[in-house]
């Protein structure tokens, strides 16, 4: 409903930047993007998505609608209102657009109108270090986590990107959420790390995600980011193919294996020599 998208917009205001887009979707009660794809098909689902609503234009709405812009009272109540939630937004193109039409709104010219609202203030730039990504808060890097992280801020990925056969029914740490982002981002063709962050709010998963989607990854184009993921995957299979050797080894010390275990080393030791 609408509550739940207004805590959507306060969450990604402070994540918003620049070439990063979000739109507000409101589907019919009782459904979600999963059960629309399979009762529409996934043409009318991207329809719908073509005409969800910008999310400036969701928040000035949203703010203006119980208010009287026609007089100086509603206008300035509009003003005070907005002003918290774009200081959340990061320095640029899009919080100057945002500005210039709530600027149009209230009758205020833009430049008066930026006097007021607070500066976001950047973070300081920390010491260049040869890690893929620079996190925001104490989180430890691993494969699985920058292929989270990556997902979450480049959903697009995920359309270039497939998740290795063997790593869908893997057990390493981290797995059953990357291949659940993954498929949710293929089966409701999302673009947006907002919806994302949304879609995981009040689950067992919502701290995590909350995190990842704030690591500072290094600005660089497509196919680098592309390439990021993809060396993330191939270290996620490479621990799974370790991690089944060494368990299939320990288990042939005190056990006879299988035809098919054994044909199993044999591949993974191929595979590690490879």
């Amino acid at each position: 409903g609408r509550k739940a998208a207004w805590r959507a917009l306060e969450n990604s205001l402070p994540v918003l930047r620049d070439g990063v887009q979000a739109r507000f979707l409101f589907l019919p009660d009782g459904e979600d993007p999963d059960t629309l794809v399979r009762q529409e098909g996934q043409q009318a689902f991207e329809q719908r998505l073509s005409k969800a609503t910008p999310l400036a234009d969701f928040m000035l709405h949203h703010l203006a609608e119980p208010l009287d812009l026609s007089t100086a009272d509603g206008c300035a109540r509009l003003s005070e209102q907005a002003k918290p939630l774009m200081g959340k937004i990061e320095e640029g193109v899009f919080k100057d657009l945002l500005l210039n039409q709530l600027s149009k709104m209230i009758g205020l010219s833009s430049k008066k109108l930026q006097q007021h609202i607070p500066r976001n203030q950047p973070q300081q730039a920390a010491p260049q270090r040869r890690q893929a990504v620079l996190p925001k808060h104490q989180v430890s890097i691993t494969p699985a986590r920058l292929a989270i992280a990556m997902l979450l801020q480049f959903p697009e990925l995920a359309q270039q990107c497939e998740i290795p056969q063997p790593l869908l029914t893997s057990s390493l740490p981290g797995l059953p959420l990357l291949v659940q982002l993954h498929n949710t981002i293929i089966q409701t063709a999302t673009t947006s790390p907002c919806v994302l962050v949304e879609r995981w709010r009040d689950t067992e998963n919502a701290a995590i995600i909350n995190k990842l989607i704030q690591w500072e990854i290094p600005k660089s184009d497509k196919d680098t980011q592309k390439l990021t993921l993809q060396d993330a995957l191939n270290n996620l299979l490479k621990k799974h193919r370790d991690t089944r050797l060494e368990a299939l080894l320990n288990k042939s010390r005190t056990t006879e294996l299988s035809a098919d275990e054994k044909t199993q080393i044999s591949e993974l030791y191929a595979l590690k020599i490879s």
